[in-house]
């Protein structure tokens, strides 16, 4: 096998592998109209929590009043207020993060 097609089949198994996990894993909504990510989506350098680390952080974000919804398989942890919703994203192992939307209307 030549370097091209030994890349070529490594891009394939990793394109079967990222389908699969699309197909199977959670997603997060982290705003109210853009796409689910997986768990790992790219965030930079940020570190992933464990699933000990996350339970911990689902469990702050519903003693501050964030509702945390799953439809399928997307969960996303939502807090609304009159005019106004709050997204959080607790994947980050430092941090959670918040995103505020204006309600239109």
């Amino acid at each position: 096998m030549c370097w091209k097609e030994i890349l070529e089949s490594e891009k394939a198994s990793a394109q079967a592998e990222l389908l699969i996990r699309e197909k199977n894993q959670i997603h997060y909504r982290l705003t109210p109209k853009g796409l689910p990510v997986l768990f790992d989506w790219p965030r930079g350098f940020a570190r992933s929590r464990n699933p000990n680390q996350l339970y911990w952080a689902e469990d702050r974000l519903s003693g501050l009043g964030f509702v945390i919804a799953l439809d399928g398989n997307i969960r996303s942890y939502i807090h609304e207020f009159d005019d106004r919703t709050v997204y959080a994203d607790p994947r980050s192992l430092d941090s959670i993060d918040f995103k505020v939307f204006l309600e239109s209307g």
